[in-house]
């Protein structure tokens, strides 16, 4: 037996990537029309100090432009795309490293309330853009990992080491199907 649950993108989550993601680029064009503007319209000659052609190419700042696609590149990659389930295993499928959760090791298989999230503290990860994944801190759960697209109708899925939250798209399936193959 092996179910795949995939998530989806709501509205919100959707708006708030797609504008990371367009203003994370952002600088990147502007550095490469700059570097362009340039090299193919010299400085005028004699030499104007305030002419914004004669001013230098600002090539230190290359590495920065360069680092923001890599970074967010990385994060598209360590968002959940989807969870799956087979016989010996959860898996959240993420681009790179998948997190693998052995069925044998989950102690405790549930739905998490509104209450129970609230004021809950992003310690690392991505809040909203990619989706909702990373280190969560709160006075109730204590730390958590947490690999959603949204924030309310999360399920727990709690080991010896570890508490996630998880947002699978069909809730009840998603815990009839886990407690079956858990025993919990």
């Amino acid at each position: 037996m092996k179910k795949y649950y995939e998530l989806k993108m709501g509205k919100l989550l959707s708006f708030t990537t797609k504008l990371v993601y367009t203003c994370s680029f952002l600088p990147v064009v502007i550095a490469a029309f700059y570097a362009w503007t340039k090299l193919t319209y010299p400085a005028p000659f004699p030499y104007d100090p305030f002419s914004v052609a004669s001013r230098p190419i600002p090539w230190a700042a290359l590495p920065i432009f360069l680092v923001i696609p890599v970074v967010v590149m990385l994060f598209r990659g360590l968002a959940p795309d989807g969870y799956v389930l087979n016989d010996v295993q959860l898996i959240i499928d993420r681009k790179f490293k998948p997190i693998v959760i052995p069925l044998m090791e989950i102690t405790e298989v549930r739905l998490l309330t509104d209450e129970e999230l609230r004021w809950t503290v992003k310690l690392s990860g991505s809040e909203g853009f990619y989706g909702y994944f990373g280190v969560c801190w709160n006075k109730k759960l204590g730390i958590f990992k947490m690999y959603a697209t949204r924030r309310k109708n999360l399920v727990a899925v709690r080991t010896a080491k570890t508490l996630y939250a998880l947002s699978p798209e069909d809730i009840e399936d998603f815990l009839t199907t886990l407690k079956n193959l858990t025993g919990r």
